[in-house]
């Protein structure tokens, strides 16, 4: 924000065409980053459960589903 009111050099305001490559880079990046911690954090709960003897976390399906089926919980109808 400062940059934009005492920029370093005046020809640095001007557009330079990178507004969709930065927010691409943003939300595809930071997007993986956080799927992936927190399927890190889910898998190591669900390893964490399992060794004391839970049973809320289904072992019989495989990754993808299951991730899947996570997603669309807040979704489904009471």
């Amino acid at each position: 924000m400062l940059e934009r009111l005492l920029p370093y050099e005046r020809q640095w305001l001007g557009p330079d065409d990178q507004v969709l490559p930065a927010l691409l880079h943003t939300v595809l990046t930071k997007g993986f980053v956080q799927v992936v911690v927190l399927m890190t954090a889910v898998i190591g709960i669900a390893d964490l459960v399992a060794a004391d003897g839970g049973t809320w976390w289904p072992r019989s399906w495989p990754m993808p589903p299951d991730f899947l089926g996570q997603l669309a919980h807040p979704f489904r109808r009471p």
